[in-house]
């Protein structure tokens, strides 16, 4: 579905006079955020100058589902195209164990299979310029720049991912882990 939709959109621009470019493409995924979240989707109280101004500026889409309501099934959902049980981001546990496997943790491992095409490889092939900048949260064996993004300047998981500061119980000290950003391929700090 994914890749039909690109080549829709992708013969559109090919249809386009040719002293016009192709359209920047910017997508924003944000955890937790709801629909009415930005003033320009109608917040009365919460204030978005610089969202609102791209909104303005371009193409706002009003009608989008999610494709899990949580972290890594939600992008490999956005980045691919497919549900989480086809893109083999899904967990086969019953609850409440499946918790525990819903989402990429530091001591998780596994991440995006390599043969899942993402909107990043696609927009590629277009000769567009691709980069994720901030959650990447679909495994650490497996960072945006091997998924077809040029560039990746981020976190691989949640900034909290693991144990708050407060003392917690032992068992959850195995996902404490001091997030590390990520430059490319490269640690930041």
């Amino acid at each position: 579905m994914g890749q039909r939709l690109f080549w829709i959109w992708f013969c559109t621009i090919q249809l386009m006079p040719s002293d016009c470019r192709p359209p920047n493409v910017v997508i924003y995924l944000a955890d937790d955020l709801g629909y009415a979240d930005v003033s320009s989707f109608g917040s009365p109280t919460i204030r978005t100058p610089n969202i609102d101004a791209l909104a303005r500026g371009g193409m706002k889409f009003t009608n989008f589902y999610s494709a899990y309501p949580i972290c890594t099934p939600a992008r490999s959902g956005l980045l691919t195209g497919r549900l989480p049980v086809r893109n083999g981001i899904y967990s086969h546990h019953d609850w409440p164990l499946d918790l525990l496997f819903r989402v990429f943790y530091p001591v998780s491992s596994g991440c995006l299979p390599a043969d899942e095409v993402t909107l990043a490889e696609l927009l590629k092939q277009a000769n567009y310029s691709s980069a994720l900048i901030g959650k990447w949260h679909l495994g650490h064996e497996c960072l945006p720049t091997m998924h077809g993004f040029d560039e990746f300047y981020g976190l691989p998981y949640s900034q909290d991912e693991g144990c708050p500061p407060t003392p917690c119980h032992a068992w959850q000290k195995i996902w404490y882990w001091k997030t590390t950003i990520f430059h490319m391929c490269s640690f930041v700090n």
